[in-house]
């Protein structure tokens, strides 16, 4: 409690409202109204929204900065390692070759003389296209400093490689091409070229390459047999000649033993018995001449030979029917016109099947040799 004093007397009041010595009111103190600052929010609120801001920002900060990183590590994967060496990034580059060098070594390793041209063509083509690609993708790669001489090297390796493709791509079709003859050092243009590199490329070390030497003898092979078939086709060619000119002869003696059976069997003939006799002269000369060239044939090969030595045996046996009828005819001079002819057919009937199954003989030889060339049978009458 506050003490109070009569402001009139002075007395102490001890509180009272009125002055018990002067009867005064007392003035009342007003109330204490000490005054007290406001409270005010400590700012630790405020600082701990500051952090959790500030950690939000740096965890998207991070974020973006994370999936920045995967975009460039996709990108540097999808693109093939651009931020690797420049020697790796030839290397793959090189795969595609190498992948399609090892199916061409395989192809040539199965070679035969059956293979098909157009097979081997496709291998090599292919070949081509391949490399191709591969010297563009390298061209394009960054190269700095030993990077520059590393990539002119490979560009050479690449160039050499391509001319070997392209040799026997070309070789396939056409075997007796002069440039062919180029595959093998081609070949080992390449070895060399690929030991050059092997150091910084260590798949070149271990990647094939066909065989020079085995396209090489299945190229000469092929070759020798175009030769071969344009040598028989040539042979055939002349004897055909030969045969369609001894077609006059055949007329000729056709019509001659016609006239011959006519009379045989009671029929006329035109052909009186020295009109026969002069006939057969004729046709002997003729079928000599024929003999003679047949025997001057120059077969190619060995089944050309059989049908040169059977055409000469046919012209040979067809000779020695004419001769035995022109013996026939000048010896047996007596009885009747009809009686001479029966006389020398029946005299030279063995001749005749002689000569007719020497002619079958050629005829089946010849065919053969046609069907190794692909000529159609013939059936030549002569």
């Amino acid at each position: 409690m506050v003490d109070q004093f009569c402001t009139g007397c002075g007395s102490h009041t001890s509180g009272s409202q009125f002055c018990q010595n002067c009867g005064r009111q007392v003035q009342q103190p007003a109330p204490f109204t000490a005054s007290v600052p406001p409270i005010i929010p400590e700012p630790f609120v405020k600082a701990r929204k500051e952090k959790k801001s500030s950690a939000k920002w740096w965890w998207i900060g991070g974020a973006a900065a994370l999936a920045i990183a995967v975009g460039v590590a996709t990108t540097f994967v999808l693109l093939g390692s651009s931020g690797s060496p420049f020697a790796e990034q030839a290397s793959t580059a090189l795969s595609p070759v190498l992948a399609q060098d090892k199916v061409a070594t395989s192809t040539v390793a199965a070679i035969s003389p059956t293979t098909a041209k157009a097979d081997l063509h496709a291998v090599f083509a292919l070949g081509v296209q391949t490399i191709i690609t591969a010297r563009t993708a390298i061209d394009q790669l960054n190269a700095e400093g030993d990077d520059l001489n590393l990539r002119t090297q490979l560009d050479q390796l690449l160039a050499t490689e391509r001319q070997w493709m392209d040799r026997a791509a070309a070789a396939v079709l056409d075997p007796t091409n002069q440039r062919a003859t180029e595959i093998t050092s081609i070949g080992e243009n390449v070895a060399a070229k690929r030991l050059a590199l092997t150091s910084k490329i260590p798949s070149l070390a271990t990647a094939s390459f066909p065989s020079s030497t085995k396209l090489s003898t299945y190229l000469h092979t092929r070759a020798a047999a175009l030769d071969g078939r344009a040598a028989t086709i040539g042979f055939i060619n002349q004897v055909m000649a030969l045969v369609n000119q001894s077609g006059e002869s055949f007329s000729q003696v056709n019509h001659f033993f016609t006239q011959l059976y006519a009379v045989v069997n009671g029929g006329q003939a035109d052909m009186s018995l020295s009109q026969a006799e002069d006939e057969i002269a004729q046709i002997i000369a003729a079928r000599s001449r024929e003999e003679t060239q047949a025997r001057s044939l120059t077969p190619p090969n060995a089944k050309s030979k059989v049908v040169a030595d059977r055409l000469a045996e046919a012209f040979s046996a067809s000779l020695a029917n004419d001769q035995a009828l022109s013996d026939c005819l000048y010896q047996d001079n007596n009885g009747s016109t009809a009686y001479i002819y029966r006389s020398c057919l029946s005299s030279t009937t063995v001749q005749s099947g002689q000569a007719s199954a020497a002619k079958a003989s050629f005829i089946s030889a010849l065919n053969t040799l046609r069907s190794t060339v692909g000529l159609p049978a013939v059936q030549p009458r002569f």
